[in-house]
Parts: C-alpha cells; structure tokens; sequence
C-alpha cells in the first residue's frame, strides 16, 4: 500500500497498478487465512478465550486497510 502511495506521487502507473494489486490480494489471503483459523477443528478453551480479541483485532486491520486502500485507487483512475 506504501509503495502504490509513493509511486503514484512519481507518476510511475504500471508500478502503482502492480502494489494495489499485490495488497489486494494480500489482503484477501489474510481473510482467507483467519477465516481457516477460526474454523479449525481443534478448538482448546485457552484458544476460544482468545478468539473474541483476536477476531476484534482482525476486523480493525481490516478496516484500518480500507481507507489506505480507497486512497490508493483514486489516485489509479
């Protein structure tokens, strides 16, 4: 996401184009992957005592990457 940030300020639109895209997907592999987590089969009750904050702490990365995200592809178009 930085990197599309710092190439757009440069002009450099194929590089821009390549770092939205790698974070996109990067993004939806971490989903994938907490989404793989949270359906695990083995579940201990030290593990679901932390899955209430775990799961708080996802979703604020999540929304916290959004607006860099937006950001990033308005300066795309």
């Amino acid at each position: 996401m930085i990197q599309a940030g710092a190439a757009s300020r440069i002009a450099e639109m194929e590089a821009m184009k390549r770092n939205i895209a790698q974070a996109e997907s990067e993004i939806k592999q971490s989903q994938q992957g907490y989404r793989a987590y949270q359906n695990r089969p083995v579940k201990t009750p030290a593990d679901e005592a932390l899955d209430t904050e775990l799961n708080q702490r996802f979703q604020a990365y999540i929304t916290g990457m959004q607006p860099m995200l937006k950001y990033a592809k308005k300066w795309h178009v």
